[in-house]
């Protein structure tokens, strides 16, 4: 048995050294000048692959106003979905759902107008759980209560 485990495991190496000699030079030979995807992360804006480079003030504004749209599109989205729940709204929060999730949202497929009102309540419990637990200073700590 730990024969086959000691060969098993030269092998995966062999083929992990193989892969890095040909992918090393490929990526060697990119030319890293030119702007290719910009990440936007937690690290920061405008990075691209990790470095802040090569973006024009004109490239950093147009990200700055896509981060802020979508931004505003997801707020105004998830208070339309928090004010169908709110209201009891069937039709407004499946609405509200496919514009922020989309038509194909698994949810919608799970919650319908016969279980709304359960699921709503359900959803009642948990902002006011989630509420609770920030009160007593317990944030990120437990599955369920990350917001």
């Amino acid at each position: 048995m730990k024969k086959k485990t000691i060969v098993s495991g030269a092998l995966a190496l062999l083929a992990l050294a193989s892969v890095s000699s040909i992918a090393l030079p490929v990526m060697a030979a990119t030319d890293s000048s030119s702007p290719t995807t910009v990440k936007v992360g937690k690290e920061g804006k405008h990075q691209q692959f990790g470095q802040n480079k090569n973006l024009t003030a004109s490239q950093k504004t147009a990200i700055d106003q896509k981060i802020a749209a979508k931004k505003a599109a997801t707020t105004q989205a998830k208070a339309e979905i928090q004010a169908a729940l709110t209201a009891g709204d069937y039709n407004a929060w499946v609405t509200a759902e496919k514009k922020y999730h989309g038509d194909k949202a698994p949810i919608l497929s799970q919650v319908t107008s016969a279980n709304f009102a359960k699921f709503a309540e359900a959803k009642s419990y948990l902002e006011r759980g989630r509420a609770m637990m920030i009160e007593l200073g317990i944030k990120g700590e437990m599955p369920g209560f990350q917001k």
